[in-house]
């Protein structure tokens, strides 16, 4: 349906109409979710040219498309070239201010791949950041800020620091049982990343 779309509004709209390049943004997400990533970076790569072209380098389309690109990068292993487009993502979106959605969820962003990379204290920073804006923007159980508690978790068990990644996993679990219920997805990936830290602390009863 996308790809008849896009033909489409290439064929009306020109192949650099916003609407066009959205259609390709969506595409290519498309594909990175069925795993075709090398094809998804071909029209990720197409998109933000075309958005730099039209709208420029800080329009949020344009923010978007490169955190976008960072993502399906990330997917296929290239950490290093994730990251330096994550940065280049995260100052673009510090214009809209620093505890903006699109600023966390950038800061959010490069912290992942960082810590893929295995720099954890620049990692634990930014999602410590992260977290600290989304609880003072959007409140304590809001999904985003559930999901950074998680990814704070996450970073801070990669380092051995059992005890505050456990203690941040109760909060996030608790916090998406109250909010999305038992047998929501997310409820249960906390569950199991809970698990995964009673089990480093050898907790076998609890878990």
């Amino acid at each position: 349906m996308i790809t008849q779309a896009l033909i489409v509004r290439e064929r009306v709209l020109g192949p650099n109409d916003d609407r066009t390049l959205l259609s390709v943004e969506i595409l290519a997400g498309v594909l990175s979710s069925q795993g075709n990533h090398s094809d998804a970076v071909k029209l990720n790569r197409r998109a933000l040219k075309g958005f730099r072209k039209t709208l420029g380098s800080l329009h949020p389309f344009t923010l978007t498309s490169i955190s976008n690109l960072a993502l399906v990068l990330q997917h296929l292993g290239r950490y290093e070239e994730s990251e330096d487009l994550n940065r280049l993502a995260l100052r673009g979106s510090k214009m809209l201010g620093s505890c903006h959605a699109d600023t966390l969820t950038s800061m959010s962003n490069l912290a992942l791949v960082l810590q893929h990379q295995g720099k954890y204290k620049q990692a634990t920073k930014l999602n410590q950041q992260a977290l600290s804006g989304f609880r003072e923007t959007l409140g304590k159980r809001h999904p985003s800020t559930l999901a950074s508690m998680s990814n704070l978790a996450l970073v801070l068990q990669c380092q051995g620091r059992y005890e505050e990644s456990e203690e941040l996993a109760r909060q996030s679990l608790e916090g998406k049982i109250e909010e999305l219920g038992w047998y929501h997805p997310s409820t249960l990936t906390s569950m199991n990343n809970l698990t995964l830290v009673l089990q480093h602390q050898g907790k076998c009863e609890e878990l």
